[in-house]
């Protein structure tokens, strides 16, 4: 028979195994207002309700702050006027894997120094932004931003330098589907569909914007700075323009499919350039068919004559006829 003494050997042995799983359970576990710097785990549904005194959700810190969220969702309550956001990347190198942010005044802010990784997360109904990359080094990855009918402001903002956005969905926000405003951003691989303004707002120098496929949304691809790259995207389907220029130069559009552009509004184009002042722009080798009201068009330049380039492109209407 067992003795008493190994019997309470056996006993407290199993309940220090216990304890230690309470332990270690409640270290991983995630709360509102959390300052996270170590790597956490969601393990819980969050709500999260926002003040003057707690605006942000969660605070990811980096270098060693992570967050997997897994299926788990965070969603946000606040009054009008109160709250910031529903996810915080501060220092450096914060990263944040998957999950579902609901109903915040932002969704997720990547501030501080930078170089944050955000993957494979969902943001819906943001009632401001989805996703704004302030600071430099950033990137957003295989994200799904769905403005429900809520989100006033843009699905994905690239606000600070060397910013990437790849492999993302941004679908019926209100205002950009994702919206450059800093220097040698990269835009590549997103679905951009039925956005209230334009699907890729380019405000600011050397964008790379590639193979995108960017539908239904109130305009396509707007430039508006310059030495960007817009290639191999696919742009239909935009109640305006396809491809516009507007005030910049040195721009290189080329292998795009530009269709079915333009139906909403008229006078609209499947590519044009629309100011005197747009310079040495290339519009090369884009297929640019069925648009309305014309395939390719140049505002300022009746005789083909000026600084911009129209060459080996695939078009059937065009103002001036002269392009090419």
């Amino acid at each position: 028979m067992m003795n008493r003494l190994t019997f309470l050997k056996r006993t407290l042995t199993f309940v220090a195994f216990i304890f230690s799983i309470f332990i270690s359970f409640n270290s991983l576990a995630v709360e509102c207002g959390d300052i996270i710097s170590t790597p956490k785990f969601l393990l819980q549904e969050l709500n999260c309700h926002l003040s003057p005194e707690k605006p942000v959700a969660l605070t990811i810190e980096g270098p060693s702050g992570s967050l997997t969220m897994g299926n788990k969702q965070l969603t946000c309550s606040f009054n009008a006027g109160e709250g910031e956001v529903g996810i915080a990347l501060e220092g450096f190198a914060a990263r944040l894997v998957g999950g579902q942010i609901n109903d915040c005044p932002n969704g997720v802010i990547a501030r501080g120094r930078g170089s944050h990784s955000i993957i494979e997360t969902e943001i819906h109904a943001a009632l401001f932004e989805g996703v704004t990359l302030e600071s430099n080094n950033n990137i957003v990855s295989r994200s799904v931003v769905m403005g429900l009918g809520v989100t006033q402001g843009e699905g994905i903002s690239l606000d600070g330098k060397n910013n990437t956005a790849t492999e993302n969905r941004v679908i019926g926000v209100g205002d950009e589907g994702i919206e450059i405003d800093g220097d040698f951003a990269t835009v590549n691989f997103n679905y951009v569909d039925g956005n209230g303004d334009d699907g890729i707002d380019i405000e600011a120098l050397n964008a790379i914007i590639t193979a995108n496929f960017v539908r239904g949304n109130d305009e396509g691809i707007s430039i508006e700075d310059d030495n960007a790259v817009v290639n191999s995207n696919t742009v239909t389907e935009n109640g305006r323009n396809g491809i516009e220029i507007f005030g910049a130069s040195n721009n290189l559009v080329s292998n795009n499919l530009v269709t079915k552009n333009g139906f909403v509004i008229p006078g609209s184009a499947g590519i044009v350039i629309l100011l005197e002042s747009d310079e040495n722009n290339e519009i090369v080798g884009n297929t640019s068919l069925g648009n309305s009201e014309v395939d390719l068009k140049d505002v300022f330049d009746p005789d083909c004559t000026g600084s911009n380039v129209w060459l080996d492109n695939i078009f059937e209407t065009a103002d001036p006829t002269c392009l090419k």
